[in-house]
């Protein structure tokens, strides 16, 4: 039976994570915690405590809105799961999915196709429309370190009241003068670059792959540490650079009644007969107060687990008040 090991990024809803791991608890089946750096730990492992299946990655990154910290926190749960897993699968995903099939159902799917990854690409009017606006902005920090919520300057934008608003954003516009001056060079190991969620399903050779790679290859992070929203270009263009077999990412989202470039917050009956028809093993994405029906539905008509109890998975004051 091959080991099943979900690596989960998360910043918030705490209880909402436990009910995620819950419902994917099975044999063989592990979880890699990253909880975003920005955030107290305490109330994750007050509902969910670590346990012989529930490991908490200890390095930590900060996953700033369009920052590196994503691809970050993906790639050190990996090599935490690595490091406890020779065979299997690892599993990347956002703390606001839930499963659509339950644990055995997703197992007989990954292992009716070994050796194969999973991961989606976007469509042709994002790399015809998207991508070049994208590779011409680079993040700036406007405060050294960066706060919480991370102003970024979007070169070659120029706003000198941003800019010389203080001493430290002067001098960090001058260490980044040639952003405005010097066309963006891509590194030959990148390659064509393309863009696709940035959770994937990939076997553990795979991830061992990519490992020995980005070692062989450090200017392919270097690059994509100073691309905006890099979590969407990193691991579509890695796959480009190390081929494999592969299919689409068995994941549901709503993009067409989502804004502010997110997907739709899965809330209605009508979103849960067009997820429970699609076939995915996955959807995203879950609130735990807005989606607290149809989770139950999720849980009782696809999962056939008990509908929550209410109490069960019960939010914090603060975080049902949505702070």
């Amino acid at each position: 039976m091959a080991l099943i090991s979900y690596v989960i990024v998360a910043y918030h809803q705490p209880a909402f994570l436990s009910r995620l791991v819950d419902a994917l608890r099975a044999p063989d089946v592990f979880f890699y915690i990253h909880i975003d750096a920005r955030v107290d730990l305490a109330p994750f492992e007050a509902c969910l405590p670590p346990a012989a299946d529930v490991h908490y990655v200890q390095t930590r990154y900060g996953c700033h809105w369009g920052g590196y910290g994503l691809v970050e926190a993906f790639l050190a749960g990996a090599r935490a799961a690595l490091a406890d897993a020779c065979e299997g699968y690892i599993v990347t995903m956002c703390g606001s999915s839930y499963p659509l099939q339950p644990p055995q159902a997703i197992r007989h799917f990954l292992e009716a196709s070994p050796g194969t990854c999973y991961l989606s690409w976007f469509g042709e009017r994002f790399h015809r429309h998207h991508l070049s606006w994208r590779l011409s902005r680079r993040l700036l920090p406007l405060q050294s370190p960066p706060r919480k919520g991370m102003d970024v300057l979007l070169l070659p934008t120029f706003n000198p009241r941003k800019i010389f608003a203080s001493f430290e954003t002067f001098r960090l516009w001058l260490c980044n003068l040639d952003a405005y001056f010097v066309r963006r060079k891509v590194p030959p190991c990148v390659g064509k670059i393309s863009g696709g969620e940035g959770w994937t399903i990939f076997p553990a050779d795979y991830w061992r792959r990519i490992f020995a790679w980005l070692a062989e290859n450090p200017e392919f992070e270097a690059f994509f540490r100073k691309v905006l929203i890099s979590g969407e270009l990193f691991f579509t263009t890695l796959h480009g650079a190390l081929p494999a077999p592969h299919r689409p990412l068995p994941w549901y989202l709503d993009w067409e009644c989502g804004h502010d470039g997110s997907p739709a917050v899965l809330t209605a009956d009508d979103d849960f007969e067009r997820f429970s028809a699609s076939g995915a093993l996955f959807a995203r994405k879950f609130d735990a107060v807005k989606s607290a029906r149809l989770l139950d539905r999720i849980d009782s008509e696809l999962l056939g687990r008990p509908a929550s109890d209410p109490g069960s998975h019960r939010l914090p004051v603060a975080e049902e008040a949505g702070h």
